[in-house]
Order: C-alpha cells, then sequence, then structure tokens
C-alpha cells in the first residue's frame, strides 16, 4: 500500500526536525556503544575458548603421559615374565644336548 505525501502539506517544523536530528545521533551513539560492547564480548569469548583449548591439550597431554607410563611398565613386567621362561628353555636345551 503506498501512501502519497503532499510536500507542501506535510512540511516538518523546524523543531521536529532537531528532534529527529537528536533521536538520530542518540540512536547510533547507542549503535556504537552496542558495537563496543559486542567487540568486548567476542574478546572475552576468543580468551575463554583459547583457554579451554589449553585446558583440554594439558589433560590430554597428562592423559597420554599416564598411558605411555603404564604401556612402559606392562611391557617392563612383561619382559620379566617372559624372561625366566626363555632362560629355562635355554638351560634345558644346553643341558640336554
Amino acid at each position: 500500500m503506498l501512501c502519497r505525501i503532499n510536500p507542501v502539506s506535510h512540511r516538518i517544523s523546524s523543531q521536529e526536525n532537531e528532534d529527529l536530528r537528536t533521536s538520530l545521533l542518540q540512536a547510533q551513539t547507542d549503535i556504537a556503544v552496542l558495537h563496543s560492547e559486542l567487540d568486548k564480548l567476542k574478546n572475552m569469548y576468543a580468551d575463554q575458548k583459547a583457554q579451554h583449548k589449553r585446558e583440554t591439550n594439558k589433560k590430554l597431554y597428562d592423559s597420554n603421559d599416564g598411558l605411555r607410563s603404564a604401556l612402559a611398565s606392562e611391557a617392563v613386567a612383561a619382559k620379566r615374565r617372559v624372561s625366566p621362561l626363555f632362560a629355562d628353555d635355554i638351560f634345558a636345551h644346553t643341558y640336554w644336548i
């Protein structure tokens, strides 16, 4: 629906014009403040995300260290369990040969 306004009959008074300009400036100021707050929030989010990533990586690194240590301990224990068996076999073969 189009509305046609007759420019002659719908003139804005200088007070209305000034009020509109003031309102526009206030809206632009509000937008600038909101942009600034949004930038702060983005930076805070990026910092928190980086911190979370560092903490997660540290936990994974520590977990991997624990797993490596357990694996190394198990390998040593397995070697100890296997070594006497081989020693017995070698001794038995040496004795009978």
